[in-house]
């Protein structure tokens, strides 16, 4: 993700993930402190100084967290629990739970419901004036797969 100066992203591999930035214009990569080895990110604040995320990714208590940039030390969002959050312009926090889409304040205080959803809502994007918020819910779909031992011929 960007702010237009610096691209944020994630690096690393196995079990041991590091935020990192690099200028849009190239040069050094520089880590961000994230206090952990499984950070998520998600979201940049309307001002850019701070990166919104999750610790502990992909498990089912993703603690919601913020992460100052360029440097400072990562603080927890409230006691908040949930996936992909973002930050409203307003800056007003939406996330999902399940599958439910939740709101809080810029600190974490005062969670409530907002809709439950037909699947597992992600991706909260707003439009600039804060009014309108789009997400996403991943198809439920069955796959079908060739067993092993069947051949294919062409």
């Amino acid at each position: 993700m960007t702010d237009g100066n610096r691209i944020y992203f994630i690096e690393g591999s196995g079990a041991n993930y590091r935020l990192a930035q690099v200028s849009v214009a190239g040069g050094e990569v520089a880590v961000i402190n994230s206090g952990t080895s499984l950070p998520y990110l998600s979201s940049i604040s309307s001002d850019g100084s701070e990166l919104l995320g999750t610790v502990g990714a992909f498990t089912p208590a993703e603690e919601i967290w913020a992460f100052p940039v360029p440097a400072g030390s990562p603080r927890r969002i409230g006691d908040l629990i949930g996936r992909s959050p973002a930050w409203a312009p307003d800056g007003k926090i939406f996330f999902g739970k399940g599958n439910e889409i939740w709101i809080a304040e810029h600190d974490g205080s005062f969670p409530r419901k907002l809709v439950t959803t037909r699947g597992y809502p992600a991706g909260f994007q707003f439009s600039p004036d804060g009014i309108h918020f789009r997400f996403s819910v991943p198809r439920q779909r069955k796959w079908d797969s060739l067993r092993p031992e069947v051949k294919l011929h062409i």
